[in-house]
């Protein structure tokens, strides 16, 4: 009797990872999505993002200039339905800001780089949170390097500065407490503020997610002075928001973000995505057995799963063509030979020893 119930879900278990049902027998015209239809009307995506996170989402003061992955990831998003790239209508939005608040602004998606769903603070109803990982983070501390805080048990006794009412201070809190050490602690507003406190020599370590130590770090007169520990002590996953009420819209975005991610598993980036699309007079047959069936699938405007989604076939070949795969975007802004680098660490690949992994197209 159990292996029969087994036989049974097994159909169940094995679409788990695949497009959505709903996607997948229906065809583009048939899909309803009301977001979907806003952009395609107005001609353009408009993409919430942070204005104060270098390196994630940024606006500089002095050029008006606006980068980071967010920027990569709201392009990725235009280049699917619209096929520009560069049809995106950016609304900048400070690190404070309530995303149940600003999700109303007519924002077709939202990065923001702190949001964190939890248990206590239930997601609004208006609110949907997005499947696609786009980078894990999490709390993290930095110090002087070779310097005597070391390790954990260097904390002990010392003074840690600490940003006010953030996750990263409870979970910094609850380690050390879990360790049994103890400290005193020094709260601050923001991070500029601890930032600054701390290269003053008021504290023996500050505590705050590893991105933002890691961009408080750069911003000092000397870098190398300051180490950041990773891995970090706890992980986060920061992913899409979108309106809630609109699945397909949810799926195009979730999908398209893995897209990326299953782009770099397969070595196809705007450099190489001329390789791995079909040629001329050559079949389908011959095309799939030359470059693999994930690559088609992701790719070919015939045998391409695309249009499960409402878009064409091959949606994801102008995404690529124009943004990149997720590799090539992390190194634009985070790489080794960017204003900030940051050892990509647990944001590496599965296959390379990180977290970051997408559902295969099928």
């Amino acid at each position: 009797m159990m292996l029969k119930r087994l036989l049974l879900l097994l159909p169940l278990i094995i679409s788990a990872g695949a497009l959505p049902l709903a996607a997948q027998t229906e065809t583009p015209d048939t899909i309803i999505s009301p977001t979907l239809s806003a952009i395609e009307a107005r001609g353009e995506l408009v993409c919430g993002i942070d204005e104060e996170v270098f390196g994630f989402g940024f606006l500089n003061p002095n050029t008006g200039e606006i980068s980071g992955i967010q920027v990569e990831f709201c392009r990725a998003l235009a280049a699917a339905p619209l096929g520009e790239a560069s049809a995106v209508n950016y609304r900048l939005y400070p690190l404070e800001a309530e995303p149940a608040a600003i999700i109303d602004d007519d924002l077709d998606v939202l990065f923001h780089h702190t949001y964190i769903p939890t248990l206590a603070r239930t997601t609004p109803s208006n609110l949907a949170v997005g499947r696609a990982a786009v980078f894990y983070d999490g709390a993290s501390v930095m110090v002087e390097a070779g310097g005597t805080a070391a390790d954990w048990a260097d904390l002990d006794s010392a003074t840690i500065c600490a940003v006010a009412n953030t996750p990263a201070t409870e979970d910094f809190a609850a380690e050390m407490a879990l360790r049994e050490l103890s400290y005193d602690e020094v709260l601050f507003s923001t991070p500029t503020e601890m930032g600054a406190a701390f290269v003053n020599g008021q504290c023996a370590a500050q505590v705050l997610d590893r991105s933002l130590l890691e961009i408080i770090r750069a911003s000092t007169d000397s870098p190398g002075n300051y180490v950041v520990w990773s891995p970090p002590f706890t992980r986060r996953t920061i992913t899409p928001l979108y309106q809630y009420g609109d699945p397909v819209w949810g799926d195009i975005v979730d999908w398209t973000l893995w897209g990326l991610i299953q782009a770099e598993k397969l070595g196809i980036s705007s450099q190489t995505i001329d390789q791995f699309t079909r040629r001329p007079a050559e079949n389908a047959e011959d095309y799939v057995e030359r470059v693999g069936k994930p690559a088609a699938l992701l790719l070919d405007a015939e045998v391409g799963l695309g249009g499960s989604l409402g878009l064409s076939n091959d949606y994801m070949a102008r995404v690529i063509g124009q943004v990149g795969n997720y590799g090539e975007i992390y190194d634009r802004y985070l790489g080794p030979e960017s204003p900030l680098p940051l050892d990509r660490d647990v944001n590496n690949l599965w296959a390379d020893g990180g977290l970051l992994d997408a559902p295969v197209w099928r």
